[in-house]
């Protein structure tokens, strides 16, 4: 179905047609995209962090392609080609690659990106998130790539606000209602990053303190032993987690969680650094003279708890 949107000239007869992929979310108006002045452009659209310009968010100068109706064949013989990764999106680039229309980012704010390039292309990621930072006020935001917010664990950015419009009703869009919180505000909330699924009594607090959210990330696939903790309504994962999500859960939790067997990305030292405690059991423990780390008995489950307790009641 991907290459349906390349049938836009020949089933479209308005002479300008916006397209948009089904994992956006539209964040404002649109006006001024829509209104933007084609002239001899036949796509408009934002460049992908790899090569060209992503076909996600497009807008497309029909008038020209039915002046030009060769070019919509042109399209689907460049698609053939065997070497072509991305479908569509490369028979585009290949036609229209050098004389696209360059649109603002805001237009095409892609999310997954930023997780993608993790994981594949580290020297390209500071780049895209450059040009993430730049953009204060996306007006269409892009979830592309494999993760999308509707994962019960994924990694990415902003999977609360596509949660936000996910549990909006008819009556609020049509009153406009400010977005509502995905989840009630919690007492605290907590963060582990863990390379192992063996995560010292953790069900136990979980269940002792459940007014408090605990978010645990990995950069690699989660097992089911992981997954299972999502039964508990204050678990939060985050599966193949992307670096600003992780920068953004440092700066976010109050506490750390170092119950781990093995280590990784010396997160005590950051949470030490901010200042912010940390709280481990014996058997588990690294303190590494880092200020405001707590260690308990392996057993003193109730004491951990209440140590984190007068910590937020003080």
């Amino acid at each position: 179905m991907t290459y349906a949107r390349l049938l836009i000239p020949q089933l479209i007869p308005e002479n300008k047609v916006l397209y948009l992929d089904s994992d956006i979310i539209v964040n404002d108006k649109l006006d001024s995209l829509f209104n933007i002045p084609l002239k001899d452009h036949y796509v408009a659209a934002t460049p992908d962090p790899l090569r060209g310009f992503n076909a996600g968010v497009m807008l497309i100068n029909n008038q020209l392609f039915h002046h030009n109706p060769h070019k919509v064949k042109q399209l689907f013989n460049v698609s053939q080609n065997k070497e072509n990764a991305q479908a569509d999106q490369t028979a585009l680039n290949i036609v229209f690659g050098d004389t696209y229309l360059k649109l603002s980012n805001q237009y095409n704010y892609m999310i997954s990106g930023e997780q993608y390039l993790t994981y594949n292309y580290k020297d390209l990621r500071e780049k895209h998130v450059v040009r993430l930072n730049n953009v204060t006020n996306p007006k269409i935001i892009h979830y592309a790539g494999g993760d999308k917010p509707w994962s019960l664990t994924s990694g990415g950015l902003m999977r609360d606000i596509w949660w936000q419009y996910r549990n909006l009703s008819w009556e609020n869009v049509l009153s406009r209602r400010l977005l509502e919180p995905v989840r009630p505000k919690s007492k605290g909330e907590f963060f582990t990053f863990t390379p192992t699924d063996d995560l010292f009594n953790i069900k136990s607090l979980i269940k002792q303190l459940p007014e408090y959210t605990f978010n645990i990330a990995a950069w690699v696939p989660m097992s089911s032993k992981l997954i299972s903790l999502l039964e508990y309504p204050n678990v939060r994962l985050y599966s193949r987690v992307s670096e600003g999500r992780v920068q953004q859960l440092v700066r976010k939790c109050d506490l750390y969680l170092d119950i781990n067997s093995l280590k990784e990305g010396g997160f005590s030292d950051k949470f030490s650094y901010l200042g912010k405690p940390i709280f481990s059991f014996a058997s588990v423990a690294r303190p590494n003279n880092h200020q405001n780390y707590h260690v308990f008995a392996d057993n003193d489950i109730h004491g951990m708890v209440k140590a984190i307790n007068k910590i937020f009641n003080d």
